[in-house]
């Protein structure tokens, strides 16, 4: 886990700069919920610890900037790329501008930012979501898994409580990640 708190440090720097992500797919996850997945441009990849999180922007037609965060819903890549996971929501400008975004257009963010991340030493963990509140551990979890050195062996749970069977995001996803 060092190897991460050294990625934080160095991003601390580039907190404030703003960058470019490109749309590389878009996912419905259900009839109102989208997996949206970026790369940025101008860097090769964004340096991010799991459970962080990016501002982003756009400007409306009346000149008025919305700005909005979101959790990274991926683990660090070293392709660049990163996904968000989030709502369409009624009236919501930023929402309704990301979830109609079509493969190639671009959005400025910030970041990344955030302290809700995994210490060490590792411990057995619950993880506890509902809804888009889930992106963060999946980000965390996918990490883990990646190395089992970085989970040394200890028990993780993921909680995700939903209305339905149909709306647990990831939810074939995260049956593999259990196998």
């Amino acid at each position: 886990m060092a190897s991460q708190s050294k990625s934080l440090s160095s991003n601390q720097t580039m907190a404030f700069q703003t960058l470019t992500a490109r749309l590389l797919a878009s996912r419905p996850l259900t009839s109102f919920t989208k997996h949206l997945e970026f790369e940025m441009q101008g860097i090769p990849r964004l340096g991010f610890v799991p459970g962080q999180w990016l501002s982003l922007k756009h400007t409306k037609s009346d000149g008025e900037e919305i700005t909005r965060a979101y959790s990274i819903a991926s683990p660090p890549a070293e392709n660049g790329h990163f996904a968000l996971c989030l709502n369409r929501v009624q009236d919501g400008f930023m929402s309704n501008f990301l979830c109609d975004m079509n493969q190639g257009d671009e959005i400025s963010c910030q970041g990344p930012f955030g302290d809700f991340i995994l210490r060490p030493p590792m411990r057995d963990t619950i993880f506890i979501a509902t809804g888009t509140g889930v992106a963060p551990f999946r980000s965390m979890l996918h990490w883990l898994l990646a190395d089992p050195s970085r989970h040394e062996n200890k028990e993780l749970w993921l909680l995700f409580g939903s209305r339905t069977e149909r709306d647990i995001y990831y939810h074939r996803e995260f049956l593999e990640l259990a196998s």
